[in-house]
Formats: C-alpha cells, sequence, structure tokens
C-alpha cells in the first residue's frame, strides 16, 4: 500500500493533492480528466511555497515486513524532513542488514496509542488525552485541558496538562508532574496564576494587575517554592508590590523569603522625581521581619533655584535601628558668588561640617563641629583693592569668643610693600586639643557602631547555617566592618601623631617665634645704638681729644639727630612683639615708576629711574642750597619738636605726617598728659570761625582768625607777660610761650600756626599732633594710651564735641592754569625752585599743591 498527500500554498492559491495505491490499484476517485492530470502531476514543494507532505509506503509479505514513512514540510522558507524505514522477519524476528535504510524500531512486536479529544457544544471547555505504549509497557499518559469563559466586561481562562512518563522514565529523567496556568480579566484588573507539582515538590506563581484612577497602576507578584533546594532552605519565597504612575512616582516593597521560617528580607522604597523644589527623592528601606533593627537609605535631590541663583542640594541617610549617618551636600551660585557645603551628621544631633565660598574678591573656607556647643575654624583669603592681599583664620563658636589663629597680610600701602603676620600659639595649641577631643569621640562613636554592626552580621551567619547563597551574600560586609574595626583600634592615631611630630608645627610654635624674637632684638639694639651712636667711643674719644663733656653731648646730640630718619625707617621695616604674637615687615618702594610699566617695558622703567633721574638730579644741586641745608642738619636744636597748623584744616604732626581736619568740629591737637602742664585745642565759635586755644596751668590764652588775642576772657594788650606764659607781637606773628619749652607761633595773615616743644618735653604730649618722641611708628595714639590703624577713628577719639558731625573732603574740580603752574613751581625737576626741594619739608610742598583746589 503507497499513501502520498501533498499541500502547498504559493502566491495566495492552495493546492491540495491525495493519492493511494492498493496492489498498484489506484484508489484515488477523481470526477474530471482535469483533476486527475492535477493529482497525478504531484507538485513537490519548492521556491516560497509553504506546506507540508506525507508519504507512506507498506510492504507485507509471507516472509518480512517493510515499513516507509518520510515527512517533509517548507515553513519560513526553510524545507525539513523526517523518514523513517525499516523492516523485519515474522520467523527469526531478525533484521535484515541488506533491506534497512534506517532503524525504526529493532524488537517491536506490539505498539499502541490512544488519542481521545472531547469538546462540548458550547467550546468553552476541552479535554484532550493521549496514551502511548509499546511492548505492553506501562503507558505514557499526557492530559490537556483547556477552560475559557470571554464575555464583555471580564473573561478567564485555564490551561493544565498531566504527565505521566510511564515506560520513557527509564530513558529519561521524568517524574510524574502536574501543571496549570489560569488568566482572568475584569475591566482594569488582571490576574495570572501558575501552578507546578512534582513528588513533594511544588512552584507557585502569582501575579495580579490594577489600573486605578489619577493614571496610579498596582501590581503585584508572588512566588513560592516549596521543597525544592536541599536542607537546610528547601523552600523559598518572593512578594514585590509596585505603584506607580509611569511617569514620576513609584513605590516598591519587596519581601524575600531565603530560608523559611527564617525571618524574611524586606526592601521597600518610595522614589519621586520633579516634585516640586526635589528634581529626585528615593527612600529606601532594608529590613528584617521580626526584628526591631531596620536599615534605611534616602537619598534627596533638591533644586531650590530661582531666575537670580541657583541652589541644588544632595542629601543622603543611613540609618541602622537607633542609630543613622547623615550626608549632605549644597551648591549655591549667583553672579560671580559660588558656595559648597558639605556636611556629615551622627544620630540627627551631632554634625561635621565642610564650607568653601569663591566670591568676587575672596576665597573662604570654613569646617565646624555642631552638639549642644559648636566650635569651627574659619580661614579667608581675600583681595583687597589691587594691591593687597589678607589670610585671615579664625577658631570661634556658639558660646565661644573668636580667637585669631593667624593673620597674614601681604600689599602695597603708604608707598612700603608690606608683610604683617599674627598668631596666637596658645590659641594653636587650645585648637589642638579640642581637635584631639573631638576626634576620640567621633572614634569611638564609629567603633561602637561598626562593633553592632559586625555582630549583627555574625547573628545573620549563624542563622543562615549551611546556606552558601546567604553566608556568601553576608561575607564582603563582615570583611569591610572588620577592616573598619581594625582601622579604627591601631591606625586612628597616626594622622594626629603625624602633625604633633611634622616639622612644621615644630616650626611654627617654637622655631619661627624665636628667630623672630632674635630678629627683634638685633633690631632694638641697632635703634638704641643710634640713639647715642658715640657712647660706646665716649671715653676714648674724650681722652685723646680732650674735648669736653658739653662738646661731646653736643656732637652726640648731633649725630642722633641726623640719624632720626634711619632710626625711623629700621623702626618701620621690622617690628615683633611676642606677647601678641605679631610681625610687620615694611620694604619702602619708589613713589612713580611702578605706575608706568604698563605703559613702557621693565628695562625703560628701571633705566629711567635709577640711572637717568638720578643723573639729572645731580646737575641740578646747588651747592649753595646743599650748604644751607648741611648748616641747618648741623646747627639746628635736635631735642626741637614743630608741628603745624595750616588754615584750620591741615596738621602736621611731630613726626611729618600729613593729616586734614573736617570742617565745623572741636579737637584737641597736643596735650601734656604726664603733669597736664598744657593743652592746645581748636574750636569753633556761633560764627562757624575756628580760634586756636592754649590752656597754660591756670591761664587760657584764645588766638583769634582776625589776630585778636584773649587771655582768661579778656582782651590782651600785646607784648603780655605773667608767671605761666609770655606772649609778643612782630608784624602780623604772634608767639605764645612759657618756660617749660611750649611755644606757640601764629601768623593770621598767612593761616600758619606752629607749635614747637623742648627736649625737656620729650614724650609728654598726644593728641591730634601725635606725640614728640621720634617714634613714627605710636603716631596714631588715642586718649585711652591704645594705638590704632585708623585715621578716622584716631581723628574722631581727639574730638571734642562728639556731635559734630564732620563733612566729607572735597574734590578739586576746577583745575585751572594757575593750578598747573603750581604743580610746576612745586615738583617739576624743571622748576626754578627745585634746588630748595631738598631743604624745604616735601610736606608742606604737598600741603600747598592740595590747598590749591
Amino acid at each position: 500500500m503507497t499513501v502520498r498527500t501533498r499541500y502547498g500554498g504559493k502566491s495566495g492559491s492552495h493546492t491540495l493533492t491525495h493519492r493511494a495505491q492498493w496492489e498498484n490499484k489506484d484508489l484515488t476517485q477523481t470526477d474530471s480528466s482535469e483533476d486527475v492530470t492535477q493529482l497525478q502531476s504531484n507538485p513537490e514543494l519548492s521556491g516560497k511555497t509553504q506546506g507540508w507532505g506525507l508519504d507512506l509506503r507498506v510492504e507485507n509479505n509471507t516472509q518480512r515486513k517493510l515499513c516507509d514513512l518520510g515527512v517533509d514540510w517548507i515553513l519560513f522558507g526553510r524545507y525539513d524532513q523526517v523518514r523513517v524505514q525499516g523492516s523485519w522477519t515474522l520467523v527469526s524476528r531478525q533484521m535484515d542488514p541488506l533491506e534497512q535504510k534506517q532503524p525504526f524500531v529493532s524488537t517491536l512486536t506490539h505498539f499502541h496509542i490512544h488519542a481521545l479529544s472531547n469538546e462540548p457544544d458550547h467550546r468553552h471547555d476541552s479535554n484532550d488525552q493521549v496514551r502511548l505504549s509499546w511492548e505492553h509497557g506501562k503507558p505514557v499518559n499526557v492530559s490537556v485541558t483547556v477552560s475559557e469563559h470571554w464575555h464583555d466586561d471580564s473573561s478567564r481562562g485555564q490551561a493544565c496538562i498531566f504527565l505521566s512518563p510511564g515506560q520513557i522514565q527509564s530513558l529519561l529523567p521524568l517524574v510524574e508532574m502536574e501543571g496549570c496556568v489560569a488568566v482572568a480579566q475584569e475591566e482594569k484588573a488582571y490576574s495570572q496564576n501558575t501552578e507546578l507539582k512534582w513528588k513533594d515538590k511544588r512552584i507557585t506563581q502569582s501575579m495580579k494587575y490594577q489600573g486605578g484612577v489619577k493614571g496610579m497602576h498596582t501590581l503585584l507578584v508572588e512566588l513560592g517554592a516549596q521543597n525544592v533546594s536541599p536542607s537546610p532552605c528547601p523552600s523559598h519565597s518572593l512578594l514585590t508590590q509596585i505603584h506607580t504612575n509611569l511617569r514620576d512616582r513609584l513605590e516598591h516593597h519587596v519581601q524575600i523569603g531565603l530560608c523559611p521560617p527564617q525571618p524574611a528580607l524586606i526592601w521597600s522604597g518610595s522614589h519621586r522625581m520633579n516634585s516640586g523644589k526635589e528634581l529626585l527623592y528615593t527612600h529606601t528601606r532594608v529590613s528584617v521581619s521580626g526584628h526591631p533593627q531596620h536599615n534605611t537609605f534616602t537619598l534627596t535631590l533638591r533644586n531650590i533655584s530661582s531666575s537670580q541663583r541657583s541652589n541644588y542640594s544632595l542629601i543622603t541617610e543611613w540609618q541602622v535601628g537607633n542609630w543613622s549617618v547623615e550626608l549632605a551636600c549644597s551648591s549655591l551660585s549667583s553672579g560671580r558668588n559660588v558656595a559648597i557645603q558639605v556636611h556629615a551628621k551622627l544620630d540627627r544631633s551631632e554634625m561635621l561640617w565642610l564650607q568653601g565660598a569663591l566670591g568676587k574678591r575672596c576665597l573662604r573656607a570654613a569646617a565646624g563641629y555642631d552638639t549642644e556647643t559648636s566650635d569651627d575654624i574659619r580661614a579667608a583669603f581675600c583681595l583687597e583693592g589691587h594691591h593687597w592681599f589678607t589670610l585671615d583664620a579664625q577658631r570661634g563658636g556658639r558660646g565661644i569668643e573668636n580667637e585669631t589663629l593667624t593673620l597674614i597680610s601681604v600689599g602695597a600701602a603708604n608707598q612700603s610693600l608690606l608683610f604683617q603676620a599674627k598668631g596666637c600659639r596658645e590659641c594653636l595649641w587650645a585648637t589642638e586639643a579640642r581637635l584631639q577631643q573631638l576626634g576620640s569621640r567621633i572614634r569611638s562613636k564609629l567603633l561602637d557602631r561598626v562593633q553592632r554592626l559586625q555582630h549583627l552580621l555574625l547573628t545573620f551567619r549563624r542563622q543562615a547555617g549551611d546556606s552558601m547563597f546567604l553566608l556568601e551574600l553576608s561575607e564582603g560586609p563582615l570583611s569591610l566592618t572588620q577592616r573598619a574595626e581594625t582601622l579604627l583600634l591601631q591606625r586612628a592615631g597616626a594622622l594626629w601623631k603625624a602633625w604633633t611630630t611634622s616639622p612644621l608645627r615644630h616650626a611654627l610654635t617654637n622655631s619661627l617665634p624665636h628667630t623672630l624674637h632674635i630678629l627683634h632684638l638685633i633690631s632694638q639694639q641697632i635703634q638704641q645704638e643710634l640713639r647715642k651712636p658715640l657712647a660706646t667711643l665716649a671715653g676714648a674719644y674724650h681722652d685723646v681729644t680732650g674735648v669736653g663733656q658739653q662738646t661731646f653731648q653736643w656732637m652726640e646730640a648731633r649725630s642722633a639727630a641726623m640719624l632720626v630718619g634711619v632710626r625711623r625707617q629700621l623702626a618701620l621695616m621690622y617690628k615683633f612683639s611676642k606677647s601678641e604674637g605679631e610681625v610687620i615687615f615694611r620694604v619702602p618702594l619708589p613713589v612713580g615708576p611702578w605706575l608706568k610699566v604698563k605703559e613702557a617695558g621693565v628695562t625703560e622703567v628701571l633705566l629711567e629711574e635709577f640711572v637717568l633721574n638720578p643723573l639729572l638730579t645731580l646737575n641740578a644741586v646747588s651747592p649753595t642750597a646743599e650748604l644751607y641745608r648741611l648748616k641747618r642738619k648741623i646747627m639746628d636744636s635736635p631735642v626741637n619738636y614743630q608741628a603745624f597748623l595750616v588754615a584750620d584744616v591741615y596738621l602736621v604732626s611731630f613726626d611729618g605726617q600729613l593729616l586734614k581736619l573736617p570742617a565745623s568740629c572741636d579737637f584737641i591737637l597736643a596735650a601734656d598728659v604726664i603733669q597736664h602742664t598744657f593743652s592746645i585745642a581748636l574750636r569753633s565759635d556761633r560764627f562757624k570761625r575756628r580760634s586756636l586755644v592754649v590752656q597754660m596751668q591756670n591761664t587760657k590764652i584764645v588766638i583769634y582768625p582776625n589776630g585778636e588775642v584773649e587771655i582768661d576772657c579778656h582782651v590782651a594788650h600785646i607784648p603780655y607777660t605773667n608767671r605761666e606764659v609770655a606772649i609778643r607781637k612782630d608784624v602780623n606773628l604772634i608767639e605764645v610761650c612759657n618756660e617749660r619749652g611750649l611755644r606757640v607761633s601764629c601768623d593770621p595773615h598767612l593761616e600758619v600756626c606752629s607749635v614747637i616743644l623742648d627736649g625737656w618735653l620729650h614724650g609728654v604730649s598726644t593728641g591730634l599732633l601725635g606725640t614728640n618722641d621720634n617714634e613714627a611708628a605710636n603716631e596714631l595714639l588715642l586718649p585711652d594710651g591704645s594705638h590704632t590703624h585708623s585715621v578716622l577713628q584716631f581723628t574722631h577719639s581727639w574730638q571734642v564735641d562728639s556731635e559734630c558731625v564732620s563733612g566729607k573732603a572735597e574734590i578739586c574740580q576746577n583745575a585751572t592754569a594757575d593750578s598747573l603752574s603750581c604743580t610746576f613751581l612745586f615738583s617739576s625737576t624743571n622748576s626754578p625752585l627745585s634746588p630748595c626741594f631738598r631743604v624745604v619739608t616735601t610736606v608742606l610742598c604737598s600741603l600747598s599743591l592740595h590747598d590749591m583746589c
């Protein structure tokens, strides 16, 4: 018997052919010759044809049997074929190797297959069963049951399969098993369940989806496995719940049971994006069911920016049980200003913080520790103006008075390059002690947290038993905690020891102060020698020359007077105070050349200032003027101190410093602070006219701008003399003096007054005219004896009327040809007065130029 069937489809047409022969007779029935021709053509499957074919040929005679079965198909352009052929005899049951092409079954004597399909009329349920057996062995059973119900608003379906391996169990590792899958839908709710069972093992899975209002979605997934793993953890479970709107909000809850009935691991969290001012918010919690200890991790990214500034912050927090660690970082930028802050908070009560800010002219940094009290260290590096740099470090806090750890200033001021540094060694030691105390406290807290975490991990490993997965999961964190414990116990003090033994600390606390103190002693010794330059040679000089004591004193006074400028420069160049920890270096700079560097090169400026200008100055020197200058240096009294008041506005102090007074205010110009024998004041009357008031013990003299003089509120007739004062007048010059060495001279016509103090009054006078001690460093002395660097504070402190409002200095707006001619006369090297520049005080020249406005 031969059976052949073909089915094919191509280009929209379909063809089915079938042919059967019995004893070489065609059993196929046809109705027309056209159909017979089509059936007999038996088209093969080729090209783009999609279809299948079946060929069966059976031969049966008295000696042997022959069966040849072939199936071929084309699917997705691929050709596949299965062919089985076998033969056997009924007598010897031996295979005939000559007739065998492909063995089918070698000793098969019995083969049974049973198939049953049941589908009711409503076609919602179906049951398909297949039973297969051979050689009278245990049957192989496969059963598939499908149930489905479809409605408009809901539907559900279920499919189950049952497999009994039977006699193929000896060939394949199969066991009897049963599995079901069920799905259901109702409006916006969907569910799915799966179950698989074999022997005593079971795997279950379920999923539920719910679409809620406002676009929220909920997904619940459960997995369970029973007796699928070896002891001690044969079963496992997983529960996952997700709640989200698929845009910017997500909440999840995951519970993992690795080894029931041991506690399960729970991971839950809430996450948001672009919610208000929060760009990102994520809150994650990891805990163990049945235990009060839980592990929480929170991350928040915030944007609190506006149109004028940007402000971002990132906050993370890790909480284990009742202790927590918070790390946060924030940045703020506005224009050219940028600020960054980082802090770490322990148990939400103790905080370590760092700050950094970069402004237009300052770079600031700070670090602190906050609890019930607070400690902080702040440092600032600032650029003030174009030629001044300041580095300041301070320690302070809540309830702590601010202390200056170091203050370093470098810059150009008053035609000098100034370096000023101030430090506090005791403050540094106190800061070190506080840092050591805080470091020890933080280290003990961190060590306690690490040891507690290590104890929790060891407990978890004991409960895990022989579970390799749990042991490997906890091995990494346990190793990390052990290393942290070793670091905190053995190496925590290494950094502190490195600092305490470092050369830098030794230099700051010992070597540098000692060296600066030695330099200060050397400077003081040199200044002392310059005060009396001939004192060390007094005996030898007297013996050799025979010069008398008076002559020697005169020569020494002359020498000291000539060296006053040197002593002043030396005093200004280097100052050191060991008690206050302050050192000052000052290097004088040329006045003009550095302003020309931008326009001309450095080489041109150096050649002009140090070669050409000295040659021009030497060429302009007048021998007569130089001789007169030398005579003044030698013959003038070295112990007289002179100051000037010009136009009731300008002051020239005893040390030659120029000061401009505010208008319409009363000031004390000079006063005897030792014995209170005199005072000189500048006061205004009701007509806003200033007069000079000189108080000499019990006598009060007032010199008015019109030249009138009053003595004890009565108009004086000059000349006038009493026990305390003598007044005389020479043309326009009015002179007031006493026997103790005070002489006040005024010329109302020229609006100039001078104050001269004799050497017997050395160092007794203070006021706006300064101190008469040849020390320029203590010129700005306040009434309480303290020193200031602020001219405004100095002027205000000697003001008599505190309610007087000082007016601002006026700026000259009308630069005429007269002012230009004054500049030429008083400052130009081509001026006819240039030979007198080295003789006349330069302060007076500057004052004359300024007064032209």
